[in-house]
Parts: structure tokens; C-alpha cells; sequence
């Protein structure tokens, strides 16, 4: 049975499969463990995304001092932002008293993971030379991009290097095992730590990885002068690392040992057979790196460059193009920080982010969907215009299959299953595969089926609102025509027609015992009605264009046309029947906000109904959607719970909020 944490203090510093924490994060399984903590996948159930929750061991946190540093340092990995090698870091979270990170799930495991269970090497020594010079390529990118924002790893090893389902390299943990070290009091080197596992970051390091200079500053703890780390112990590290991928073990339990073991290595030509052997090339790169004096080594920018050289001598192929930082990145970056925001409670900053990201690339189809689903859900724009917001980016570019499945989960939302599953079949037909797209054709498949009509209920005009009686045996309609109507579901026959309003009915209630109902108008009553008899037995004077009863049916709850609301009972309305009644001519429509969702009253947002009236329209009510016209209501849009309006979101999760890729789609040129 999966355990519930609503609140962030109740969440354990353990979590098991199947735990929900705060009803957004659900526990997929232990993705890994290690010397400073559990890294949980977690499915984020509003994103409709994995993600990797980094979760350290409480014993780092000896104060909240040593948290601050923590979340501090791990800030500086957050805002490296969007690149293809590099794996992204959402957010810090403290949850159960721990600083837990939120980053991007790379599903294919570490690059050390490769060399020991040899995928690296797998389809012979060509295809391997291939792949392992790309991969060290795309290593090195990811470090270059780093140190162009001005942040050194100083925990770089294959461990930090994770792959995704079409093998690119992605480089993680920056400032993490820093970010560990950073606060003394936490900082407690395990015994003997070189001889147990070398591979163990500690102190910002992991020893069999280190550069001279990292051994240096690990020995001032002690009291040494600490030398200034810079890029140039990263150069060191990535040069360990390509050298244990040639080697295919680890080259030595101290890093600062890499030259001696490269060069005994090459003398030795102790190659295993699936392992090719390194270009002569690439040694002498190797050999550069590992200088010990940090300024005699070359930029991670020159690695990058000989990498891409030597991959073309030895393939016979160009090597891909470096990834530009160019606007469409910029913009996912942007959108990606807005859901973290959300996700934090910032929705100010999350505004921001998105209209900033918008800026950068009008035409980024997630930022466009991100703010649009947003706004929709508070009810600041209809879905029609996000709808007309989302097929102008996808005619401003050449097509890729997202444009039409971020479509499709606006239609999902809207309760449109046929206009969605064109747009995802044109998805698929476009490339478009993975679980996001399976799941959505598989909503609209039960969508399509749970929408049947099943009755209609005819009358001339248009009817404004719908309510059911508890049973679901009858429905009352508010029309257009100042008349309410009680309809028999299983006939489609017309009980009681209540007559008495002198303007269109806007909104319907009935009590809870089904025998009473309350009709709010625009000629500015509210009336109480006898469903038995068709008789009306009260009546509330003032702008009561939407209502409500209590279950008892002795209170009830008029609103005017901005959805304010008061209380008067049943008795004061009928003391009120020999007050004349006058025609409040020339009112404004109610806004959204008027209509009560959840109570069978009153117009919804986007024509949409909650899982009670949702019955009612099944059984054909005949009115035109209002769904292309209409906001969601503010009860109704609730970003919290990952639903939109009710009806237009009675799947709970049609329309996902959608994370930017970190590997760039194909250029959208503009048309």
C-alpha cells in the first residue's frame, strides 16, 4: 500500500516505492546509491516526467549552516541552464528537513556503468572507437560549457557522465560532491578512503579521479595553504576518465597517478582484445592533460577541438556539429525555470520567466504551451485563445511532432477526443513515439468512449446551465428563454416547465433531497421552486445571476454578476413573494468567476462540466459548446491538483505541463 505525505514536514528522509510526497512526486524506484546518498526516480505527476531526486545522507547536515551551503553551492548547477551534454538541474526542494535536487532522469545509467558491463565495447573495435570518441567528445563539450559560465566541476568521472535512449552523453552533479564538502562541519573524510573505494566522492573529490592540485587542497584541511582550484583540474580528471575508458578498468586508486599509468600503459600494450587501442593522437592529447602544472594543460575548449579532429582522422567522418546556445534553448531554459517555480509556489516568478522565454523565441512551442495552460487554468485567457496561440507557432516553423501533441493535450483537456486524436496521429506519422504519446492516445481513446451521448434532451433555445438531482434520475436546465425545465434522464421527457422569470435563467441549483431547486436570472431573483409541483414558493431580490443551496435545502446562496455572493434562507424568500419584482434591463454577462463548479450551477469554464454534469451533457443537452468562448472558473482551474477546468479535465492528466528538451530539436527555420 503506497504511503500519502501531504506536507513537506510530514515527508520521511527515506522514500519507498510507490510513496506519494506533497500528490506531486510519485517514487518509481532507487535509480542509485552511493557515498553521499539515494538517487530516487520519481515520476512528477503534474509534468507527466521522470525525474531524478537527488537525496543526501542526513549525516552531511550537522546545521542549518551546512544546508545553506549546500543548496548554495548546488544553485550554481541550476543555473548552468539548457545544453544537449549537459543534465539538467530543475531545483532545490527541502522536504523531510532534507535539500533534495530535483534534476532530469537519463534512463540509460552512467558511463561507468557502460565500461563495466561492456556496452561501451559491444559491435567490435570499429564501432567501439567510434562511440568512445564521441562520447569523450560530447564529455567535453559538456565540461567547455561549464567553464564558459564560469563553473568548475571538480568531481568529474565517468559516474557524472550519464547517457540517455539515444546514447548522447550528458555530464551531472555539478557542485554536488563540492557542495558536500562545502560546509566543515559535515566534512568528515571516511578512514582509509583511498584503499575502501576510490571511486567515492568525499571532500569535493573522489580520490582516483583527482588532480594534483585537489590533493593538495583535500591535505589543507589539515592546515595546508588550499591552492586555487580552476578549470585546469577538470582537464586533469577528463583525461583520467577517457584513459579508464581505454583501459576499460580503473586506471589507479589515486588520480594523481594517471601519467605514470598512461605511460606504463601505451610501453605495455596490454590492450584487451574488445577494447581498441588509443590513437596515437589521442595519447599525446592525454599526456597534455596531465601535466602537473594546471597552467601547462590545454583549455577544456582545446580538448574539445583535438577531440573533434581526431574523431574525423580515425572515422573517416565529421564530427557533429557543436551545439550552439542559441534563442529556442535560451527559452526552454526559461520555461523549465518557470515550472520549477511553479513548482516552489512562485507563481510571480514563474509569470516572469515565461514572458521572458517568449521574448527570447516567440515561436517556442513549450514556453507557448506552458504560459497558455497556465493562464487558461487561472482563467486570464480562454482555451480557444490558447488554442490560436499554439497553431500560430506551429505555422511559424517547419513542423516537429511536439507542436501537434501539446495540441492534442489542449483538445484532451477541452474534451475534444476527435480533434485530439487527428493531431496525434499526425504526431506519429510525423515521428513522433515514447510513452507521452502512447499515453495520450490511449486517453482519448477512454475519453471517446466515456463521452457517449446517451440522451437528448430537446427544446428550442439555448440552455445556459444544467444540474442533476443526487440519483441522477433528473436534470433541471436554465434557458435562454426565462424558463427552468426538469427533464427525465432515462425518457428524455419534459416534467415541469417553472415559469416566472422575466429574463434568461443563468444558473441552476437543486437541493440534496431532490425536491427543491434555485434559479438565478438576469432579471435579478433568485426563485425558489417545488420540482413536485412546478410551483415557486420564494423569490430574493438583487443581482442573483448565480446560486447555490445548502443539502438541506433551507439556505440559499445568490451571487451577482462578478460572483459575489449572500445568504438568505427559504422562509425570507417566500416572506419576499408580494415584493414587486422589477426587470434589471441591460446586465453584463456574468464572468466565469459567477458560475460555482462542483455544485451543478451556472455556466463552466469552457463550457466544461465537473464529473456530476458531466451525465448531463452526456445525455445530449442541446447547447452549443460554449468551450471556445468561456475561461475556467477559479475554483475550477486548479494547478495545484494537475487538473484544468472540470469536464474540459475530467482526465486528470490531459494536458501535462511539458518540459524543454535539453538535446535541441531540428532547426526551425523560419518560413
Amino acid at each position: 500500500m503506497s504511503r500519502r505525505f501531504e506536507t513537506e514536514a510530514d515527508v520521511p528522509v527515506v522514500w519507498e516505492v510507490g510513496d506519494v510526497v506533497l500528490g506531486l512526486y510519485e517514487v518509481v524506484g532507487v535509480a542509485g546509491e552511493g557515498g553521499m546518498g539515494v538517487v530516487y526516480r520519481v515520476r512528477h505527476l503534474e509534468g507527466d516526467v521522470d525525474l531524478a531526486v537527488k537525496s543526501p545522507r542526513p549525516s552531511y547536515f550537522q546545521s542549518d549552516a551546512d544546508k545553506m551551503a549546500f543548496e548554495r553551492e548546488a544553485q550554481t548547477w541550476i543555473e548552468l541552464g539548457l545544453h544537449p551534454h549537459v543534465c539538467a538541474c530543475h531545483y532545490v526542494r527541502v522536504l523531510g528537513g532534507i535539500p533534495r535536487l530535483c534534476a532530469e532522469y537519463v534512463e540509460q545509467g552512467s558511463l561507468e556503468d557502460w565500461v563495466r558491463d561492456r556496452r561501451l565495447y559491444a559491435g567490435g573495435t570499429a564501432v567501439a572507437l567510434e562511440r568512445m570518441l564521441g562520447l569523450a567528445l560530447q564529455f567535453a563539450r559538456g565540461l567547455g560549457y561549464a567553464h564558459s559560465r564560469g563553473l568548475v566541476h571538480q568531481d568529474v568521472k565517468p559516474a557524472n557522465v550519464l547517457l540517455d535512449a539515444d546514447g548522447v552523453a550528458k555530464v551531472s552533479d555539478f557542485g554536488i560532491a563540492r557542495a558536500a564538502g562545502a560546509a566543515p562541519s559535515s566534512f568528515v573524510p571516511p578512514e582509509n578512503a583511498l584503499v575502501a573505494d576510490p571511486r567515492v566522492s568525499f571532500g569535493g573529490m573522489t580520490p582516483a579521479y583527482r588532480s594534483p592540485e585537489q590533493a593538495r587542497a583535500g591535505a589543507a584541511l589539515t592546515g595546508e595553504q588550499a591552492p586555487r582550484l580552476t578549470a585546469a583540474t577538470d582537464v586533469w580528471s577528463l583525461a583520467v576518465s577517457v584513459l579508464e575508458l581505454f583501459m576499460g578498468y580503473l586506471p589507479s586508486a589515486d588520480g594523481q597517478a594517471a601519467g605514470e599509468v598512461l605511460a606504463g600503459f601505451v610501453a605495455q600494450d596490454a590492450q584487451e582484445s574488445a577494447i581498441p587501442a588509443p590513437p596515437a593522437a589521442l595519447v599525446a592529447l592525454l599526456e597534455r592533460c596531465l601535466r602537473a602544472r594546471p597552467a601547462e594543460r590545454p583549455s577544456m575548449a582545446h580538448v574539445a577541438s583535438e577531440l573533434e579532429a581526431i574523431f574525423t582522422r580515425q572515422t573517416g567522418s565529421p564530427a557533429p556539429d557543436a551545439p550552439s546556445q542559441d534563442a529556442r534553448l535560451l527559452a526552454g531554459e526559461l520555461s523549465n525555470r518557470a515550472l520549477s517555480q511553479l513548482d516552489l509556489g512562485r507563481p510571480a516568478e514563474a509569470e516572469r520567466a515565461w514572458e521572458e522565454a517568449l521574448e527570447q523565441d516567440p515561436h517556442d512551442v513549450e514556453a507557448t504551451y506552458n504560459q497558455g495552460l497556465y493562464l487558461w487554468r487561472k482563467a486570464a485567457i480562454t482555451d480557444d485563445e490558447l488554442v490560436g496561440r499554439l497553431e500560430a507557432v506551429s505555422a511559424s516553423h517547419e513542423h516537429d511532432w511536439r507542436d501537434e501533441y501539446l495540441l492534442a493535450l489542449v483538445h484532451l483537456e477541452r474534451g475534444d477526443p476527435v480533434a485530439a486524436d487527428a493531431l496525434l496521429a499526425a504526431a506519429q506519422a510525423q515521428g513522433g513515439q515514447g510513452r507521452q504519446l502512447t499515453r495520450a492516445r490511449r486517453l482519448v481513446a477512454t475519453t471517446a468512449q466515456s463521452a457517449r451521448c446517451l440522451q437528448t434532451l430537446e427544446q428550442a433555445g439555448s440552455v445556459n446551465s444544467v444540474a442533476l438531482t443526487p440519483d441522477g434520475r433528473l436534470a433541471l436546465t436554465g434557458s435562454h428563454d426565462g424558463t427552468a425545465r426538469l427533464w427525465d434522464l432515462a425518457s428524455g421527457r419534459c416534467l415541469q416547465t417553472l415559469e416566472g422569470h422575466t429574463d434568461q435563467v443563468w444558473s441552476v441549483a437543486i437541493a440534496a433531497n431532490g425536491r427543491l431547486a434555485l434559479t438565478g436570472s438576469f432579471d435579478g431573483t433568485a426563485r425558489l421552486w417545488e420540482l413536485a409541483s412546478g410551483r415557486c414558493v420564494g423569490a430574493l431580490e438583487g443581482d442573483n445571476t448565480s446560486v447555490a443551496l445548502t443539502p438541506d435545502g433551507r439556505l440559499g446562496s445568490p451571487g451577482d454578476a462578478m460572483g459575489s455572493r449572500g445568504c438568505g434562507s427559504a422562509g425570507a424568500a417566500c416572506s419576499r413573494l408580494s415584493t414587486p419584482v422589477q426587470s434589471h434591463r441591460s446586465r453584463s454577462r456574468p464572468t466565469a468567476a459567477s458560475a460555482s463548479p462542483g455544485k451543478g450551477v451556472g455556466p463552466r469554464g469552457c463550457g466544461s462540466l465537473n464529473a456530476d454534469a458531466a451525465c448531463a451533457r452526456s445525455r445530449g443537452t442541446p447547447v452549443r459548446s460554449r468551450r471556445s468562448r468561456s475561461r475556467p472558473t477559479a475554483a475550477s482551474a486548479s494547478p495545484e491538483n494537475g487538473v484544468g477546468p472540470p469536464g474540459c479535465g475530467s482526465l486528470r492528466a490531459g494536458a501535462a505541463y511539458a518540459l524543454s528538451k535539453e538535446t535541441p530539436t531540428p532547426s526551425r527555420r523560419s518560413r
